[in-house]
Parts: C-alpha cells; sequence; structure tokens
C-alpha cells in the first residue's frame, strides 16, 4: 500500500513540475487557411482622342469626303462636264467675316495641283453660278475637286498668297493596328497522344531488334 502512495506521489510531482504558459502567451492555433488573392482591377481603355478639324485660311474643314462617285450637279456646273476617277467634297465652316471662292484652294498630291471646279452653299447643289461666298456669320460652303484616287492623301493649299508653315493633310489614313502577340508555348498534345506515340516507338523498336535463336 505503501509502495502505491509513492507511485501516485511521483506523477503528481512530476506534473507539477512542469512550467505553466506565460501569461499572454499564444497557443498554437491551427494555421489560418490562405484566401486567394483579389484579382487585379482590370486597366481602363484610354478614350479616344478627338481630332480637331484642318484649318485653313479662313476657316475649319469640318468634312472631307473623299469618293469615286461623282458629285450631284446641275446647270452649268464643271462638275458635270468633267470625268475624274475619283472626287473630293470639302465643307468649310467660314470663320466670322470671312469669304471663301473657287480660286481659294487646290488640292496637292506629289506636287501636282488639283483646282477647286466648284462651290456650293451649305447642302445646295453644284450649279456653276456661286464663284464667291461671303458669311456674315460662321456658315459653312463646299468645295469639290476632281483627284485621281479617293484612297491618297492630300495638302489642302491657300493659293492667294504663300502662307509660312505647313499646309493641312486631308484623308490622312490611321497607322495599322499592332501585330498580335505571339504565344510563348505551344499547346501541349494529350497525354493519351504522347503515350501512345511512346509505345508506337517503343514497338518500332523491337521489331527492329533481331531474334536471337535459343541455344
Amino acid at each position: 500500500m505503501k509502495k502505491y502512495w509513492f507511485v501516485l506521489m511521483l506523477a503528481a510531482g512530476a506534473v507539477l513540475a512542469q512550467d505553466p504558459p506565460a501569461d499572454g502567451a499564444k497557443t498554437d492555433a491551427p494555421a489560418a487557411t490562405a484566401k486567394p488573392a483579389a484579382p487585379a482591377p482590370a486597366a481602363k481603355a484610354k478614350p479616344p482622342v478627338k481630332r480637331l478639324p484642318p484649318r485653313v485660311r479662313t476657316g475649319s474643314i469640318v468634312k472631307a469626303e473623299f469618293t469615286t462617285e461623282k458629285p450631284g450637279s446641275e446647270g452649268e456646273s464643271a462638275v458635270g462636264k468633267k470625268s475624274s476617277p475619283a472626287w473630293a467634297v470639302l465643307t468649310l465652316k467660314l470663320d466670322p467675316g470671312r469669304a471663301a471662292s473657287i480660286f481659294d484652294y487646290v488640292l496637292s498630291k506629289d506636287g501636282t495641283e488639283y483646282p477647286c471646279l466648284d462651290l456650293a452653299e451649305d447642302d445646295g447643289a453644284f450649279s456653276g453660278k456661286l464663284r464667291i461666298y461671303a458669311s456674315v456669320e460662321s456658315k459653312t460652303c463646299r468645295l469639290v475637286f476632281a483627284i485621281p484616287s479617293a484612297e491618297d492623301e492630300y495638302e489642302i493649299i491657300f493659293k492667294l498668297f504663300a502662307e509660312e508653315g505647313t499646309p493641312a493633310k486631308l484623308n490622312v489614313k490611321p497607322p495599322p493596328p499592332p501585330p498580335p502577340e505571339k504565344k510563348a508555348e505551344e499547346e501541349k498534345k494529350p497525354d493519351g497522344e504522347n503515350k501512345d506515340e511512346n509505345k508506337s516507338g517503343d514497338g518500332n523498336k523491337g521489331e527492329n531488334k533481331e531474334e536471337k535463336p535459343a541455344e
């Protein structure tokens, strides 16, 4: 009996001898599962850059049409009497108090000039009657030119006297888009196909081996 009590006292002393955890000490907690990273916000597309209308001596070219279709005309207009593979119709918004005539502007390409054939007020027809159009307010008129191609780029030049600076360019084509990025890695074949190829290779090797006669 005394021996039994002696064993119990030894066990109790061993338990009391262990140091208790210090105050504020954190016990080991199960590791928290890592949360998936939030997807990066998509980059905002940049708004398209607005181009201002090309400026000329007496106003702004607010619209430029380059076409192979002949513009409508009537009466004694030079448009009806002329044939051309392409045409340019420019809508000119005059500055207040300015005027335009068929002698003011030409289109130029590679040193060759193409004169204005006729002038029309706003959306009116080309009739050959209007030679000078004056605008007290900021109004529009249209000028028509016979040109060799509707796909080329042209400069509009004021002809009454030489101007400083570079002439405005019309029918400017936008630059081509950049080529798509090439994939860095080739598409991998399914595992089944790779295994079949390995097996067929091993089979071919076995067929090439010569069978040794049994001794």
